[in-house]
């Protein structure tokens, strides 16, 4: 099991990229919360404002970070789980902070730059 201080750095940082969207870009609207919701095997990462929906999970055994296919799983792919990032690892994680948007675009399987 990872530390949950991960969860936490990775929810801080959607939570600052939140603020700043709706401070500058969309005034005026609800600025949404985020949260954790731990399971047996994955964290998920919970949008709520005026509606409450899944940003993306956490696999809590080793850090990944994945794309939410719905409520209750992550997105697959053919090879299995679709991982983008990962929160132990120092350049993964920077990586995926450097690139967090509001809307999860950065958790699509693209290769990394």
């Amino acid at each position: 099991m990872i530390d949950t201080k991960y969860v936490n750095e990775y929810l801080e940082a959607l939570s600052s990229v939140e603020l700043f969207h709706k401070t500058y870009m969309y005034p005026g609207l609800p600025v949404a919360m985020y949260y954790a919701q731990y399971g047996s095997k994955f964290a998920r990462i919970v949008r709520e404002d005026t509606q409450i929906m899944v940003h993306a999970f956490v696999d809590m055994t080793n850090g990944d970070v994945l794309k939410a296919a719905g409520w209750a799983s992550p997105q697959r792919d053919k090879n299995g789980l679709a991982v983008r990032y990962n929160l132990v690892d120092d350049y993964s994680r920077e990586t995926c902070f450097s690139r967090i948007d509001i809307h999860g675009g950065y958790l699509y399987k693209r290769p990394i730059t």
